[in-house]
């Protein structure tokens, strides 16, 4: 995984700005309250400002940090990073992220054991 930095402050949805958001691979950290804790990890494999962009008019998302990366394996990564630390308040807690189409990459978070196969998905001993 290469080594990327999550935008410093938690931004509010209705003011995304293609000027400060990519279009290219990344992940997405979406929030409830500008105070509150993380609400669902999400990613882009190609275009993180249009993925956020549907986003915009969500009733329970209000603010999100981003993570520009440089293809869509590193976002998987991250996004699994993400995923197991936030595990405890995440709306998405139940469903690991799948990787990339066409790939097959693992979860890269010490412990888990989460196998992804074409049309079936498993889940063993997901670490927390």
């Amino acid at each position: 995984m290469k080594a990327h930095q999550l935008s410093p402050v938690k931004i509010p949805l209705a003011r995304l700005a293609s000027a400060k958001v990519p279009f290219t691979a990344g992940i997405y950290i979406l929030y409830r309250t500008n105070m509150g804790a993380p609400a669902f990890i999400g990613r882009s494999d190609a275009r993180l400002y249009d993925a956020l962009n549907d986003l915009v008019r969500s009733p329970h998302y209000h603010y999100f940090k981003f993570m520009q990366c440089s293809d869509a394996a590193d976002a998987f990564q991250w996004q699994c990073m993400f995923w197991h630390k936030g595990i405890a308040t995440i709306d998405n807690a139940n469903h690991h992220p799948h990787p990339p189409r066409g790939t097959n990459l693992t979860c890269p978070y010490p412990g888990c054991k989460y196998v992804h196969q074409e049309g079936a998905m498993e889940h063993e001993g997901l670490a927390s």
